[in-house]
């Protein structure tokens, strides 16, 4: 163990368990008392080893000790304190504060009230089948987002379309028949046919030539009782036949030029249509088998299962459309009359309040306006269209919430307005009570405290006005929105370059 004060040796001895001195008789030397010491100067206590050294009290020891200590640790405080008080000489008034401000601005807006209305979704469908069969899959189920442009084309279910599918490959086949035949009407005889119809002709001219001149040699033996009657008729009917024979080669050579008639044409092409539509009109049922969302939404119900036979028109599932949704409200019809259509609206939905938009605010449009009241309560039907957020997929806004909506009903009027972030709240009752803005004094910017009493809320800003006609509060002036938690009022400032727009 080290002294505990500097200059004294280890190796020191006690007289025994009883005593409480440390003895050094062997060590030669003392304490020099020639130095000023400790409290005296910054310099310690000197030893001189060549004159014997006394016997010095521990408990002596530990309160000399403590004493320097508690002296050292004085002598620091005031000299920081010293140190302290110089600074704040030397720096002069504080450094400015670094704030944002935007403008005050002045804007029309008539009076205002607030209905409360229900979400709603801007289309609901209950989606049937159109045809009859038994269910083979089921694709889509309740709380599943659907969109009909996806790959999956909005799939719900799926009704096995095998019987449909071999009666559509039949209808295939008689549109092709169909088409093939009119092809062949349209281009007419090839020109091998009519090569054989022309023979035909030669043939029966050659044959009728032959029996004509056989006729009048038969006819001059007849003449000169050659010849039979019997024989003579004989072979005039056979000049006849053939006569008949040749003409009819020459009618049938002459239509082979001619080509097809438009009528068989014509008769080619409706039995073709025919087909055609068949066909269609297949394709159409096996597209109904695979039962699809007529528009993006999400499927809230579905009321079959893969195996289920079911009718045709029976449901099979039921989705809504959520962006945009529908708040429906009811107006008195003191004041349906100032509700105009696509007239915009404030409209808040606590439910609907996310991260960056804490109060549920949102802005709608009058959509529709019923023109027939409620016989009970006087009120007519307003629904609001908004658009919807979505969050991690979801949307933000859902049928069936509770929605304040703030219509216009009055005249308008001149208000200031402010950013939500330039009022101050109070401490103890959380409510708007002031904000700061900004004077020029002397080449300064000061922040200087109003009181000041809200108003209605228009998206991201207040109405405000000061409390008393003494207060000056106009449009233009600049009002501090950040950096004005801790200021006081008359406390110098420094406006950053590009302030934030309200």
């Amino acid at each position: 163990m080290e002294s505990l004060i500097r200059g004294i040796p280890t190796g020191y001895r006690t007289p025994g368990a009883a005593g409480r001195f440390i003895g050094v008789p062997e060590a030669e030397g003392t304490i020099s008392k020639s130095e000023p010491g400790v409290l005296g100067s910054h310099r310690p206590y000197s030893v001189d080893w060549s004159r014997p050294m006394p016997v010095v009290c521990l408990e002596h020891t530990l309160m000399l000790r403590f004493s320097i200590i508690r002296w050292c640790l004085l002598a620091s405080a005031v000299a920081g304190l010293a140190g302290f008080s110089a600074g704040v000489c030397d720096a002069g008034e504080p450094a400015p504060v670094l704030v944002r401000a935007v403008p005050v601005v002045r804007t029309a807006v008539a009076a205002t009230r607030t209905f409360v209305g229900t979400v709603e979704p801007a289309r609901r469908s209950v989606i049937g089948s159109p045809v009859a069969g038994r269910v083979r899959t089921v694709f889509a189920e309740e709380g599943d987002a659907i969109d009909p442009d996806d790959e999956g084309g909005g799939r719900i279910v799926e009704i096995d379309p095998r019987l449909v599918q071999i009666q559509l490959a039949a209808a295939v086949a008689d549109r092709d028949a169909a088409f093939h035949e009119l092809d062949e009407l349209r281009k007419g005889p090839r020109q091998i046919v009519i090569d054989r119809l022309r023979a035909e002709v030669q043939r029966a001219q050659i044959r009728f030539e032959r029996e004509d001149r056989r006729l009048q040699r038969l006819e001059k033996l007849f003449a000169r009782d050659s010849a039979g009657r019997s024989e003579l008729d004989e072979v005039r009917a056979a000049a006849q036949a053939a006569e008949q024979t040749k003409v009819i080669a020459e009618l049938l050579h002459h239509e082979a030029l001619q080509g097809t008639r438009p009528e068989k044409i014509a008769q080619a092409e409706a039995r073709l249509a025919r087909a055609q539509e068949e066909v269609r009109r297949y394709e159409t049922l096996l597209d109904d088998h695979t039962i699809c969302a007529p528009f993006r939404g999400y499927v809230v119900s579905r009321t079959t299962e893969a195996g289920v036979w079911i009718r045709q028109g029976d449901p099979v599932a039921e989705i809504i459309e959520v962006d945009p949704v529908e708040i429906r409200a009811a107006v008195p019809e003191s004041v349906i009359a100032s509700v105009h259509r696509s007239e915009s609206v404030s409209v808040q939905i606590p439910a609907a309040a996310t991260d960056d938009n804490a109060a549920g605010d949102f802005s709608g449009t009058v959509h529709r306006i019923v023109p027939s009241a409620d016989s009970r309560t006087r009120s007519f039907p307003v629904r609001i269209r908004l658009a919807n957020r979505f969050v991690e997929g979801l949307p933000v806004i859902r049928p069936g919430m509770m929605a304040h909506i703030i219509l216009p009903v009055g005249e308008l009027n001149d208000v200031l307005l402010v950013p939500r972030d330039a009022l101050i709240l109070d401490g103890l009752s959380g409510a708007a009570t002031s904000i700061f803005v900004v004077e020029f004094q002397e080449n300064r910017a000061v922040a200087r405290r109003i009181p000041v009493r809200t108003g209605r809320t228009h998206s991201d800003l207040v109405e405000v006005r000061p409390p008393d006609e003494g207060q000056r509060l106009s449009e233009g002036m600049l009002v501090i929105t950040e950096g004005n938690e801790r200021l006081q009022s008359g406390q110098t400032i420094r406006i950053a370059e590009e302030p934030v727009r309200g």
